[in-house]
């Protein structure tokens, strides 16, 4: 019952946070198209790379000691869980689809496809590096490559911040950006909560933040459904 209402709550917060913004919309047949942006160059990148780097340097400094104020809510949680996140873009895809929503539709579709690839490279590295967690008391350094150590040696990098910011990223990048308050929300709460490391969360942020940006500004050659006819985006 209680996952059931985290659905319906964030189906309700984002569908009709991105449809009340609707007035910003692709426009029909005609001149119907996604837009394109190119990612190149030091400019993005660099800095993303000094900010991983930073969160390496400082896990130590930046991790939460106090073990019983840290362990004590998980509340935030849910919105970085993919047995969450994915029956609400479902349904938000169907809901553009009822009301001929392309581009809610297009969103919820890269959100999709977002999660699923960062879920990949996430799920790989978990188990490349086998990263002990915070709680279990070994250190920032404690790396356990290809062990069967379990969920405690998965801290590196976090399949929550990852799904959120893969989730997030294509309402952001396609309606507003105070759609990204909710993934750094996640982000934060597990470090508070003592799930991960500093680095863990921003390696997994930058996974989720990049394969959802990059889907939400790929050329595609999508078909769509507009009053006036059949969309294409090119």
């Amino acid at each position: 019952m209680k996952r059931i209402t985290h659905i319906a709550l964030l189906y309700i917060l984002t569908t009709f946070s991105s449809y009340a913004q609707h007035r910003i919309e692709i426009t029909p047949l005609d001149t119907c198209y996604a837009t394109h942006t190119k990612i190149t160059g030091t400019k993005l990148w660099l800095p993303i790379a000094g900010v991983v780097a930073a969160g390496f340097a400082l896990d130590q400094t930046l991790s939460i000691k106090e073990t019983d104020i840290a362990m004590g809510n998980h509340g935030l949680s849910y919105m970085g869980e993919a047995k969450v996140l994915a029956p609400v873009a479902v349904a938000m895809t169907l809901t553009g689809w009822a009301l001929k929503n392309q581009k809610l539709t297009l969103t919820s579709n890269q959100s999709l496809e977002a999660m699923v690839g960062a879920a990949a490279i996430t799920s790989l590295l978990k188990v490349a590096c086998g990263r002990a967690r915070p709680y279990t008391e070994e250190g920032p350094n404690s790396y356990y490559p290809f062990s069967h150590k379990g969920d405690n040696y998965r801290s590196m990098p976090s399949g929550h911040a990852t799904m959120a910011f893969a989730f997030f990223t294509p309402l952001a990048e396609n309606y507003s950006r105070w759609f990204y308050l909710a993934p750094i929300a996640v982000a934060a709460q597990r470090v508070w909560t003592k799930q991960h490391w500093p680095s863990d969360v921003i390696v997994a942020s930058a996974i989720g933040w990049g394969v959802g940006y990059l889907l939400a500004h790929k050329k595609s050659h999508r078909i769509g459904f507009s009053p006036n006819g059949i969309c294409i985006y090119i």
